[in-house]
């Protein structure tokens, strides 16, 4: 290799190492700026830098991500994904960190057809390694997630529930409190508020036994399974508590987060509303779908 190349390649790789650091370190504006230096050298013999040019395009699209250009990620790990699989060599663990920010950033941008697409695949490739139980529990909450936003709550719950068998089994239930949640939200969304109230009943339950308190989503979700089964009663009761708590909050947080949580107190308040006027008490409701009004 001519001595020109041999410097130009060092440059490249001193450009990629100094982008990594300033990756790590959250300044991704500055590394994005190094990495796409690098790769203006690695282009030039994709053959002989196929995997450093991968490894680069990943490492951009993940600056990308952290810049909430998610238009650029996506194409830079696509890139990234096309350099690989024409690869004779593809590391196993290269792909599955692609695939998982590919789910991510769909996710992200709101395209839960293609992060399921992904993720699935991401899935696939970590079962074909024998699977790290937290890895694998992740990835099925992953799926979870994205089919609950799709409203495919059967499929949601058919991946938080292998999510909870791996986390039980190899974590121990406190490490299962969320997915307690997760669940308890995709069987509300199915429709079944039976299995909906077991389960966000268990995750209450975890959270008194390991952190000694409830937080307020949890009375608010649990609340609103109550409503829309016609419970109205023990929906008022979880709605109290919710507010209880969020009112609380409220009091010791600095202005400018007063506002996001305003709009959690406010949903609060109208579902409350809602609760008392099934209840038939109109004053109540009507007070509290002011107060509701009042928080915005």
């Amino acid at each position: 290799m001519p001595l020109t190349e041999v410097l130009t390649r060092l440059y490249a790789d001193a450009l990629y190492r100094l982008g990594y650091h300033l990756l790590k370190k959250g300044h991704s504006k500055k590394a994005a700026a190094l990495l796409n230096r690098a790769l203006d050298v690695y282009e030039r013999d994709p053959d002989r830098h196929g995997f450093k040019l991968a490894e680069t395009l990943l490492l951009l699209g993940n600056a990308y991500v952290i810049g909430e250009d998610y238009d650029a990620a996506v194409y830079h790990f696509n890139r990234a994904l096309q350099v690989l699989t024409t690869s004779s060599h593809v590391p196993p663990n290269t792909l599955i960190a692609l695939y998982w920010n590919l789910g991510t950033t769909y996710m992200l941008k709101g395209d839960y057809a293609r992060a399921a697409e992904n993720y699935g695949r991401h899935l696939d490739l970590l079962i074909a390694q024998g699977g790290n139980p937290q890895k694998l529990a992740e990835a099925h909450r992953s799926l979870g997630e994205v089919y609950k936003h799709m409203g495919d709550y059967g499929r949601a719950v058919e991946h938080y529930k292998e999510a909870l068998e791996i986390t039980l089994k190899n974590f121990g239930e406190h490490r299962a409190v969320n997915v307690y949640s997760a669940l308890g939200e995709a069987y509300h969304g199915k429709g079944d508020y039976e299995r909906a109230v077991e389960h966000y009943k268990k995750a209450m339950e975890i959270y008194r036994r390991t952190e000694s308190y409830v937080p307020a989503d949890l009375y608010l979700r649990l609340g609103n399974v109550y409503l829309d089964r016609g419970d109205y009663g023990r929906a008022v009761e979880c709605y109290e508590r919710a507010a209880e708590i969020y009112e609380r909050v409220l009091e010791g947080i600095p202005e400018e987060y007063r506002r996001e949580l305003g709009g959690f107190i406010a949903e609060v308040y109208r579902n409350m509303g809602r609760a008392y006027e099934g209840l038939g008490n109109r004053e109540k409701a009507r007070e509290y779908f002011e107060r509701a009004g009042g928080m915005r």
